[in-house]
């Protein structure tokens, strides 16, 4: 027999964003073959059927709620993001740097990591150019 699992009734709303019943919650559970039992004021007991190996953890179970009750009744919302504290020095540092190349006239092009450490019929046409300051 499975061990049952302790679902926090408002674990559905924290982690789905929707408020289902207690009511609504159990009948869904019942729907997978799962044992439903009031444990506490807003805890449930849930032992899942035996042929669910899947369902071991409450996330678990959050996910076939969500998922019996459509989808589509999740909202579709951006997660707030958390206020920032800026850049870093290091990161002000290289946009200054890069602001006062560009406006020096130079532009900033970004090299392939994949390139043969020795040259190849093409590359041997390059040459190497060295940028000193005046």
């Amino acid at each position: 027999m499975p061990q049952a699992i302790r679902l926090d009734g408002q674990l559905l709303t924290r982690l789905v964003g929707v408020e289902y019943s207690r009511e609504q919650i159990v009948a869904l559970l019942q729907q997978i073959g799962a044992e439903v039992v009031a444990d506490g004021e807003d805890h449930l007991l849930v032992t899942p059927p035996t042929w669910r190996p899947d369902i071991t953890i409450p996330e678990a179970l959050v996910e076939e709620v969500a998922r019996l009750a459509g989808y589509d009744q999740i909202p579709a919302r951006l997660p707030e993001a958390p206020a920032g504290r800026g850049l870093t020095p290091a990161q002000r540092r290289r946009r200054r740097v890069s602001a006062s190349l560009a406006a020096a006239g130079f532009t900033e092009v970004l090299s392939y990591p994949s390139t043969p450490k020795r040259p190849t019929p093409s590359s041997a046409r390059l040459r190497r150019v060295s940028v000193q300051r005046r």
